[in-house]
């Protein structure tokens, strides 16, 4: 798309084009210099123009423009706020960005809406597509945003900024492709009114225009401030005696104006207002002037035209529902899938565990596999890579441990489509934080895995066992996922009873289109996914923990720590199949069961190559510093005989030197 920038308003230089992609223009609206006072100010317009200034020498006049790349309107009535205007958009899926001007302030909001087009149009396209946009917004707005050569400021005079820029939906439709938006457009001198009952489209001019739209609008705001409002309410009755209108009836819809923008507080010098009536309508005639009625009954008959060409021509405006008979179904794209059997392409999943089950070290290690080079993770093949946020709610701080585990045990650095995002002040009960963190997202790594770690800390606040706040959240999980692109995983807790499942009213599961469940066993760690769309469960995958050494901390003291080290073939340890016995056997089993767990010896000696091992001395150590002896000599002598009678027992295993547990 191409736009223009005039240095100043009455710059006599041509102007700079510029050419770029909608997200580029964006930027340039994000980012206005500054100047001194505002008529210093640059302006800005999604147009080209020609080498033919004025008589003046000004080159944005309307006879020097070339094409048009998007349009542009105005609003300076200080009623709607921004964020109605960006809601309105987004309910028409239009392709649009929204930003205050320099006069703005939160009571009293100015605006302006920019438009990007599908492609170059000549100008006198213009008139049309904003009355488009118009009606989009009820038609509020100002008469200038018609002008066809029209620039607009966009600096920053001292240190006073336009409050923001408002996103608009990016990723929507370009307004000159909307046909079906010809229906609703208001024009600078018509309003369009589709009539409830009938449907029949009925066009009011400047003639003959009734109590709705932007007119009302500023009256009404005249009218309550007292500011130049008989000027106004002088054009307004002379337009309403022009077409005919009685003092009573004009007094009539002067009143309902009044009774909409008055409050008990707001005199109304009724006296004065019934006078100018009189005064007005004794110099009109009973009927409009010949030419005005000519003029306006040729606007209706060309509508009428125009709406019943459309309604043969064009096909109906897309509806929010569709039914799909068979062949509608079978017509659909089947599944994709990130990673086959387990990951979908889209949707939102759910990957719960108790503390400790190592559920940020396996999101840290399934985000490397998606957005690295592996053929396979877990033995499930990865069908297609695709980026991989982490959204670390809590812990973030040991997030920069974990990646340097991993990369020391993988011996290269994580790949740079893992990123991480450590959002402030974020809720996923609001639905406009979960947008803005979506669209971040969308933009920098579109189509991603996004895990958000953890549920209750990226929702403060949230009543798990509330079906409300609950589906609050899912519903705000589901639109992330669509704006994305890609899938979205919470990362959860179980409750107090590890077998009733994730932590919180039932409903989550059951929403989710994957569902991974971690646990933690003597040693070992497993996964397993107990649902998946259009999928198999997949039963219960082993993994270990590596501890890895990272050098010293900056007060000498050394630093170490866990990463996932690959998956072991095997059942899970399950219960011991003995129980120690007495209380030095089962101090001792405690200590060595804490070593085994940290261990990164595996299969030694006779011991399954799914069983961590240690050395029998290191867990005579371990035990000895637990035994609650005075003499060191005692507690190595009550360890060494603990663990020999549990290996009698069958408790553990021995052999070669080393222990592990059968």
């Amino acid at each position: 798309m191409k736009w223009s920038i005039f240095s100043a308003v009455n710059s006599l230089e041509r102007p700079q084009q510029h050419e770029g992609q909608w997200k580029d223009f964006c930027s340039v609206l994000e980012n206005p210099p500054r100047v001194a006072a505002k008529v210093d100010s640059p302006l800005i317009k999604l147009a080209t123009f020609g080498a033919t200034p004025t008589t003046a020498g000004c080159y944005r006049c309307d006879a020097n423009m070339l094409s048009i790349s998007g349009i542009e309107a105005d609003y300076d009535a200080g009623l709607m706020q921004p964020e109605a205007v960006v809601a309105k958009l987004e309910r028409y899926l239009l392709k649009a960005a929204v930003t205050t001007t320099l006069s703005h302030a939160p009571d009293k909001p100015r605006w302006r809406v920019f438009c990007p087009l599908s492609k170059e149009h000549p100008p006198e396209a213009r008139y049309g597509l904003v009355a488009r946009l118009n009606g989009i917004l009820g038609g509020v707005l100002a008469p200038e945003s018609f002008t066809l050569s029209q620039g607009w400021y966009y600096g920053q005079i001292g240190e006073f900024t336009a409050e923001k820029t408002f996103a608009g939906n990016d990723d929507g439709h370009f307004i000159d492709t909307c046909e079906h938006l010809e229906d609703i457009a208001i024009g600078r001198h018509s309003w369009k009114h589709v009539c409830p009952d009938t449907g029949e489209i009925a066009v009011a001019t400047a003639m003959e225009f009734s109590t709705f739209g932007g007119v009302t609008e500023h009256l009404g705001r005249k009218l309550r401030k007292g500011d130049g409002r008989r000027d106004m309410l002088a054009s307004f009755v002379g337009r309403l005696a022009a077409r005919g209108g009685s003092a009573e009836s004009i007094t009539a819809e002067v009143e309902t104006v009044a009774r909409e923008y008055f409050d008990a507080a707001t005199p109304v010098d009724w006296p004065n207002i019934t006078k100018l009536i009189n005064d007005i309508t004794s110099k009109q005639t009973a009927k409009p002037k010949p030419k005005a009625l000519k003029e306006a009954q040729r606007v209706i008959e060309d509508a009428k035209a125009r709406a019943s060409a459309a309604a043969e021509t064009q096909p109906p405006p897309p509806t929010r529902f569709t039914l799909l008979q068979r062949e509608g179904i079978l017509a659909l794209p089947p599944l994709t899938w990130r990673i086959h059997g387990l990951l979908p392409s889209t949707g939102v999943g759910l990957l719960y565990g108790p503390w400790g089950s190592a559920k940020s070290l396996l999101t840290l290690d399934l985000s490397a596999a998606l957005a690295g080079t592996a053929d396979s993770w877990f033995g499930l093949p990865i069908v297609e890579h695709c980026p991989a946020v982490i959204c670390a709610f809590e812990g973030q701080a040991g997030y920069r441990n974990r990646v340097r585990a991993w990369e020391s045990h993988h011996r290269c650095e994580l790949p740079l489509n893992v990123m991480f995002a450590t959002p402030a002040d974020f809720s996923l009960l609001h639905e406009k934080d979960t947008l803005e963190l979506a669209a971040t997202i969308r933009k920098s790594a579109p189509g991603a895995v996004v895990f958000l770690d953890t549920l209750a800390q990226g929702a403060p606040g949230l009543n798990e066992n509330d079906s409300s706040q609950v589906g609050v959240v899912l519903h705000n999980l589901q639109r992330m996922a669509q704006i994305v692109g890609g899938l979205v995983i919470a990362v959860h807790h179980t409750g107090k009873d590890v077998a009733r499942g994730p932590r919180g009213y039932s409903s989550m599961e059951p929403a989710a289109d994957v569902v991974i469940c971690l646990d933690k066993t003597e040693g070992l760690r497993n996964w397993k996914a107990t649902k998946i769309k259009e999928g198999e469960a997949i039963g219960e995958k082993l993994f270990r923990l590596a501890q890895i050494d990272l050098g010293l901390d900056g007060y000498g003291q050394p630093i170490s720590s866990v990463c996932i080290a690959g998956e072991e073939p095997g059942a899970s340890f399950g219960p011991p199949k003995r129980y120690p016995s007495g209380a030095n056997q089962r101090i001792a089993f405690d200590a060595i069961g804490d070593v085994l767990r940290a261990s990164t010896q595996f299969g030694m000696a006779d011991a399954p190559s799914y069983r961590p091992c240690v050395k029998l001395d290191v867990a005579i150590a371990a035990a000895a510093q637990r035994i609650p002896k005075e003499e060191q000599r005692y507690r190595t002598q009550s360890a060494k005989r603990a663990i020999e009678d549990m290996v009698a027992r069958g408790v553990l295993a021995a052999g070669g030197g080393w222990i592990w547990i059968p």
